[in-house]
């Protein structure tokens, strides 16, 4: 093949020898005729050309030679074959917009044997050994990214809305953008990023220092929370991997282990140059279009077999929320070791108009890695923190960037740059990102004050009667290092006032210490306080009948410091007060039941450990945020000791108790979550400082409550339980013609809980006072099934008791709502 090249390439020289030399020069871009959406690794020649080039990931060319033609040809698959007029001896710019192809993918036949790109990915499948960064025991790179928020698809309505003519108004003499596919955008953020970024793989962790970065957005404010989003942390994408998790969602790998059963591939062409490299260009799409999987072309390496190019995007038909479209372009190159390294990645996020007249939003981002670094080891204490800002990164000017980035800023990148500092000053745009704040947040900041939240501030009950509660806490910009925080509330039917007032002391950012002091005195239930972790759960259990209800004064001081990134831990001291609002009572001696009691103090000490392999923690103001780890599970320990006549306390006592949870990417399956917990009181006490399970009366489904069990149903003072949650995403839905229009997911549930009481804490408890059950029969167990992604947010769920069922007043089904913003 290459020496015929050769001969037909000597052969128009010779023909040109003698004649007029006119060199022509043909910059331009190539794009969809429909969506408008550039056409990267596009064919461009003269039409009397053999050889040309390819378009790069921007859909970009240039062409210049000596020719008598007056068209270039155009070829990408998928799209017709097209020949443009050009104007021989001159230099120009031109705009190629190529239509797409009757022939299908779908339609490709082999005659015989196996499809001949089944052996290329197989190939590639075997070689992951020799080619894939991963098998690496360290590497590093200098990373340099630019990331932009548009919004876009602003049609004529939206503009004329009622919401959108005050901006209208303000922004009616500045000039609108219009991006490289002829959008017109209007920027919301803009960033730029220089990191160096380091690996150690077997057991994987990473870390990341950014040495520079500026950005500018219109609800941004020091920048140093955002700074942590824009680096190269969290676009580690490796289409080696039998999945690519991004966005909590796990997208099929065309080189995964399932690759025939969710993929379909066509061989394109057998020699194609691909940066130097001569590839296989290999047609993907998915074999269910619904399914989380990729459509586009592969490059394959011919020698190496290796990735070389990509060229994919996630079609509109998959089971995404609030997303058009995803699209991915990234080129490889070798490295003297034979590991092929990511040079540029382009990702672009088309976010949907939430309706059909309102608007949608683009995220691009563009990343290139340069200096890599193979196999030079670093201490295990270097990866200590996953993200690391450089002090004086938001500090350099524009001669800095100038110097320092990979490249240089496009025209809309510039703009953008400009617009925004001029959108975020104007009044109108303000007021707007106040009020998604506090729909976001809560609260609504007044000063250097946050008032809220406006889910807790009226509630109504049979204890309290009409309940109204006005809440506060300090903005990072009143103190980086004092926060306070706190509610006033008041019952109209109690008469009580209700309070908590707590202050917050960063000690430390790097590594995190935090001091907190809290005094409260509010009215509680049994079993529900500190285990709710649900905002809107939370709510309505203060709603109707308040079950188990106590008036509880604590007062409480604790100590909080991030060990490393594995590693945090807790130690505090807590002194409270458990006034009953319903008939209590207990023998403080059981020998002597002629004494008893209905109220107690309890004084306790308690220390807490948190291991999360890989946990990546970001710093956002004065608030610390997690991101997951990767997979892996989570353990969490915690140890109590409660102490006799400290402060007039009433009870001796050990407890422990220890959750393991984790969440699993199963593929094509979906996912799937799990919560082990374990506890146990090593003393009698009374029952309210037992294990309290956490039950459910409410309309709201709550992941960590048992959704059949009623409030203060069940009390066990040692217990071990599991919950576990699938998500098949769109594993059945996708497969039923009518049903996967809607996008809804099927989910499972099954919650087993394992409990008992010792007869020496049934001992402090008089006979008529026993208003729980126990578990020494059987263990409680129930399952539920349900609908979610029901107009993108809602779940249904329906919940059976299998145990305990002919018990009175026991929930033997339960519905269930739900509310989860995903994709």
């Amino acid at each position: 093949m290459s020496y015929k090249r050769t001969i037909v390439f000597l052969f128009f020289v010779l023909l040109s020898v003698g004649t007029q030399a006119q060199v022509t020069v043909v910059t331009g871009t190539v794009i969809d005729n429909k969506t408008k959406e550039t056409i990267p690794f596009a064919f461009v020649k003269f039409q009397d050309a053999t050889k040309g080039v390819t378009t790069d990931l921007e859909g970009k060319f240039s062409l210049k030679g000596e020719t008598k033609a007056d068209s270039v040809l155009v070829e990408s698959f998928g799209f017709e074959l097209k020949a443009y007029p050009i104007k021989k001896g001159t230099s120009q710019y031109v705009l190629i917009e190529l239509g797409e192809s009757e022939m299908l993918l779908a339609e490709a036949v082999v005659s015989a044997g196996e499809n001949p790109a089944w052996p290329i990915i197989r190939k590639t499948r075997e070689n992951r050994a020799i080619t894939d960064r991963a098998n690496l025991d360290y590497y590093e790179y200098d990373s340099y990214n630019v990331l932009e928020v548009d919004v876009d698809n602003m049609s004529e309505k939206f503009k004329e809305r009622k919401i959108m003519k005050p901006i209208g108004k303000s922004i009616e003499n500045i000039e609108m953008l219009v991006d490289d596919k002829g959008r017109e955008v209007f920027p919301m953020f803009i960033s730029e990023t220089l990191s160096k970024f380091y690996v150690k793989n077997n057991p994987y962790t990473n870390k990341e220092i950014i040495s520079a970065t500026r950005l500018s957005g219109l609800s941004t404010t020091d920048g140093s929370f955002a700074s942590q989003f824009t680096g190269s942390t969290f676009q580690q994408f490796n289409f080696y991997a039998n999945t690519i998790t991004a966005f909590e969602r796990e997208f099929m790998s065309p080189l995964g282990m399932a690759w025939k059963s969710n993929y379909k591939y066509e061989l394109v062409d057998s020699l194609v140059d691909v940066n130097g490299h001569f590839s296989y260009e290999i047609a993907i799409q998915p074999r269910r279009p619904q399914d989380l999987a990729f459509i586009g072309t592969i490059w394959v390496d011919m020698e190496a077999y290796a990735l070389t190019k990509m060229d994919v995007h996630i079609p509109k038909e998959a089971n995404l929320n609030y997303i058009d479209g995803i699209e991915v372009k990234r080129e490889w190159e070798p490295t003297p070791e034979g590991i092929w390294m990511p040079s540029e990645t382009h990702l672009e996020v088309d976010i949907m108009e939430l309706t059909k007249d309102w608007a949608g939003m683009i995220a691009k981002s563009h990343t290139s890695c340069e200096n890599y670094v193979l196999n030079v080891e670093k201490p295990v204490d270097f990866y200590r923190y996953s993200i690391e800002v450089d002090e004086n990164a938001t500090n350099y000017d524009d001669q800095y960037w100038d110097d320092n980035r990979h490249g240089e800023l496009n025209e809309q990148e510039l703009a953008s740059y400009a617009m925004i500092d001029t959108l975020k000053n104007l009044p109108v745009v303000r007021t707007y990102i106040d009020i998604v704040n506090i729909i976001v947040d809560g609260y609504k900041k007044v000063g250097k004050v946050e008032l809220g939240s406006y889910l807790s501030a009226y509630a109504f009950n049979q204890v309290e009667g009409h309940r109204f509660r006005l809440g506060f806490k300090t903005h990072h910009t009143f103190s980086k290092k004092v926060e306070f925080s706190g509610y006033l509330a008041y019952g109209t039917l109690d008469n009580n006032w209700k309070y908590d007032l707590k202050t917050r002391l960063i000690l430390s950012r790097r590594p995190w210490v935090e001091l907190e002091l809290e005094t409260r005195r509010d009215i509680d239930q049994l079993g529900l306080t500190g285990q709710i972790g649900n905002p809107l759960f939370e709510t309505f259990s203060r709603w109707g009948n308040v079950v188990g209800g106590y008036t509880h004064e604590h007062q409480r001081i604790s100590l909080f410091k991030q060990l490393n990134k594995h590693f945090s831990g807790k130690v505090g001291l807590e002194h409270s007060y458990f006034n009953p609002l319903f008939d209590f009572a207990y023998f403080p001696n059981p020998n002597d039941q002629n004494q008893i009691r209905t109220r107690f103090t309890n004084s306790e000490a308690y220390i807490e450990g948190r291991f999360s392999k890989n946990e990546v923690i970001l710093i956002n103001d004065n608030d610390r945020l997690s991101f997951g780890s990767n997979q892996l599970p989570t353990f969490e320990l915690r140890y109590a000791a409660g102490f006799n006549n400290v402060l007039g306390s009433d009870f001796d006592y050990h407890k422990l108790d220890l959750t393991i949870s984790q969440v699993m990417g199963m593929g094509s399956l979906g996912k799937s979550r799990y919560w082990l917990r374990a506890g146990k009181v090593f003393n009698p006490v009374a029952y309210p400082l037992l294990n309290v399970h956490l039950g459910n009366q409410s309309p709201i489904y709550a992941v960590n409550s048992f959704n059949t069990m009623n409030y203060f149903e069940f009390v066990s003072d040692q217990y071990a339980s599991l919950t576990f949650v699938h998500h098949f995403e769109g594993f059945f839905m996708n497969r039923i013609p009518l049903m996967k229009k809607l996008k809804w997911r099927i989910v499972t549930n099954a919650e087993l809980l394992y409990g008992g009481v010792s007869q020496t804490n049934y001992n402090l408890i008089p006979n008529e006072q026993r208003p729980f059950r126990t578990l020494e029969k059987q263990p409680f167990v129930e399952v539920g099934y349900g609908i979610e992604n029901i107009f993108k947010v809602v779940r249904v769920q329906l919940f059976h008791r299998l145990t305990y069922r002919d018990v009175p007043n026991a929930q033997k089904v339960g519905l269930k709502i739900g509310f989860q913003f995903s994709l």
